[in-house]
Parts: structure tokens; C-alpha cells; sequence
């Protein structure tokens, strides 16, 4: 099920590897990421790059993701989610 708002997509995502299937907002491109919020999904000293959540309360639709393919910080906007799977808990 796709999550209808930024919080209900980062409470998925903190708890489980996911794929997430976008579309681009700048090229209108479809792209697919697995992605997590889970540090146990990540490198070790990888989640405390992020900073704090809440920076990004201003663009309340753009939600912070460690993509496992590119092992880099990476974002999309909740309202072009095309599909969303929790892949792993």
C-alpha cells in the first residue's frame, strides 16, 4: 500500500527496507529504489549523517532516504510514489 503522507512512509521506512517506485519530479522519469531509515540497513555512522528529521518539515512532502543500490543520502516526493513495498523487515 502506498502511504498517503511523508510521516506514514518515514514511520515504513525507519522500520524496514523498502522499494519505492517514483516518478521524477524534474525529468518526469520512473525510477525505482530500494531504500531504508533503519540503521541496521545501513553502514555503521551512516544514519547520524542524516542530521535531524525535522530540517526537512519545511517541504513537508519531500522524504530523506539511505538508497542501499547507490549507498548515498537520496529523496523523493511522497505525492509522485507510484509504488511503495516493505521488502525486509
Amino acid at each position: 500500500m502506498i502511504p498517503k503522507t511523508r510521516e506514514e512512509a518515514i514511520q515504513r521506512l525507519s522500520a524496514n527496507l523498502c522499494e519505492v517506485v517514483f516518478r521524477k519530479k524534474t525529468t518526469g522519469d520512473v525510477r525505482q529504489m530500494e531504500c531504508t531509515l533503519d540503521p541496521q540497513h545501513m553502514p555503521i555512522g551512516t544514519f547520524q549523517s542524516l542530521g535531524n528529521l525535522d530540517r526537512y518539515e519545511l517541504q513537508s512532502d519531500i522524504v530523506p532516504v539511505w538508497d542501499t543500490g547507490k549507498s548515498a543520502w537520496r529523496s523523493f516526493d511522497i505525492k509522485t510514489v507510484l509504488n511503495f513495498d516493505v521488502i525486509s523487515e
